[in-house]
């Protein structure tokens, strides 16, 4: 940063500063409820996130092209397109080997097949680079697919995927967030079904795969993602969001035991969370609408089609819309986040119980150094 744009950021610093003051003097002394509490008081957090949304302003205004979070993870980077993205500061992927082995040794050791799903980061070779921040996450996607094919490891390459489509790579992501987006996620729904219908004695059913079969709700503006939020609406922007929703009879059950949730009813009944869409926000978030949070252990019931394959997924978030999509050609699948689970090593045991027909990993790079999210011991 030059010696202007310190000069200017420091100026509206101390402007933010003293709005910021004046609102909290507003709000807190002159807005009373009837009974004379103030209303302040509860508006704290609103405070909060307009300062977080001004603040946001001042990188936006004098061109910076990365901004600092409070630890590596939180860095957000501008990748020069007008997308975001977090930068990952960790070059490991030792955990996502060893949780691809210890997949495929419990998949073989019951005898069925084994897949592991590999959703890439928005970043490409192209993208602009900054020497002061530590970027590793293209590189661990490119070490950990070539990994992968060299240890014949059954897998489903997504970058490649996205690439040999017709669509611009960028537009499988949400310009704010790091995650796919659902044009993206009901792509990886396809591939999943295509390797299922190739490798397995399951029928899938063509016409569910067909996009025509859905209906998509387009929101705009709706979604503030991660790089968003730690970073400020005004210097990102706002996504748009696509709710792609079955147009055929459904009938699903969601269950997660350790939060007492049982839901019976439609795809939209039971899958989708409108709450998520009521405007964009620093708290809730968009992504969710599917789903609606990341639990321990959530089973998906599709009560339309009890012959369909049974489903086990080891999964980080990358998981959430895909699984909704998929749980259309399954009997079952049961979703299984290793970063909530009490005991990972029970996990094993847990999975033969279940007696799957299949079982599937489905991460982005980012958890690939993670033992807690990737492995049983």
């Amino acid at each position: 940063m030059n010696k202007v744009q310190r000069i200017i950021s420091a100026s509206l610093f101390i402007i933010i500063i003293a709005v910021f003051s004046l609102i909290n003097a507003k709000e807190l002394l002159l807005n009373q409820e009837p009974d004379g509490r103030f209303i302040g008081l509860n508006q704290l957090e609103t405070i909060r996130d307009d300062a977080v949304s001004l603040w946001s302003l001042m990188p936006r205004l004098t061109g910076q092209k990365s901004i600092y979070g409070s630890t590596e993870y939180e860095h957000v980077i501008n990748l020069g397109d007008g997308y975001y993205a977090l930068a990952d500061p960790s070059a490991s992927t030792q955990a996502g080997k060893a949780g691809a082995l210890e997949g495929m040794a419990l998949a073989n050791q019951l005898d069925i097949p084994f897949l592991f799903v590999l959703v890439p980061p928005k970043q490409e070779a192209s993208d602009q680079s900054y020497e002061e921040i530590n970027d590793y996450a293209l590189e661990k996607y490119n070490e950990f697919s070539s990994w992968l094919l060299d240890n014949d490891i059954p897998s489903l390459l997504m970058r490649d995927i996205f690439m040999e489509s017709a669509e611009d790579y960028k537009s499988f992501f949400y310009k704010t967030d790091h995650h796919e987006n659902t044009k993206a996620a009901f792509l990886i729904y396809q591939s999943i079904s295509d390797y299922i219908d190739k490798n397995t004695s399951f029928d899938i059913n063509e016409s569910l795969l067909d996009i025509n079969s859905y209906r998509i709700v387009h929101y705009e503006d709706i979604f503030l993602g991660s790089a968003g939020r730690l970073s400020g609406v005004l210097y990102t922007g706002l996504d748009d969001y696509e709710l792609i929703l079955p147009d055929f009879d459904t009938s699903v059950e969601l269950i997660t035991k350790s939060q007492g949730i049982d839901i019976s009813g439609t795809f939209e009944d039971t899958l989708v969370y409108y709450d998520n869409l009521d405007g964009y926000s620093y708290d809730y978030y968009a992504y969710y609408s599917y789903l609606n949070e990341d639990y321990d252990i959530t089973k998906l019931i599709n009560h339309n089609n009890p012959d369909g394959p049974k489903i086990i997924i080891i999964r980080d978030s990358t998981a959430v819309p895909v699984s909704c999509f998929l749980i259309m050609q399954c009997s079952e699948i049961e979703l299984i986040s290793l970063r909530y689970v009490d005991d990972n090593s029970s996990i094993p045991e847990y999975i033969i119980q279940e007696n799957p027909d299949m079982i599937i990993y489905c991460f982005g790079s980012g958890f690939l150094g993670d033992e807690g999210a990737m492995c049983f011991n």
